[in-house]
């Protein structure tokens, strides 16, 4: 069985048609959208964050702005004692255990 990685994506992008695109990429890619800028990939082995890269960079070619941005970080230590939550926004879970490990 291949490794396995969460990934913390989150973006910044000034145009709403971009920014929508690359949230709806993002999901039929499999991540989980925490906030409205921020997702996460679950589970992903190195082919599919290879796969995610590329769909992104595809997606955002000759469309974003100087001061955009995608941010993917390699996200560790992401269980309930971990991970805070707060605010009314509520589409993560942090009652849910989310187990993250490095090859």
């Amino acid at each position: 069985m291949a490794a396995t990685n969460n990934y913390l994506i989150s973006y910044d992008i000034s145009s709403n048609r971009t920014r929508n695109l690359l949230a709806k990429l993002l999901a039929k890619l499999g991540c989980v959208r925490w906030q409205k800028s921020v997702f996460v990939a679950i589970d992903f082995e190195k082919t599919d964050l290879e796969q995610l890269k590329t769909q992104i960079t595809r997606l955002l070619a000759n469309k974003t702005q100087p001061t955009d941005s995608v941010l993917l970080v390699m996200a560790r230590d992401l269980g309930n004692k971990n991970c805070f939550l707060m605010g009314k926004y509520t589409a993560f879970d942090p009652d849910d255990t989310i187990i993250v490990w490095q090859k």
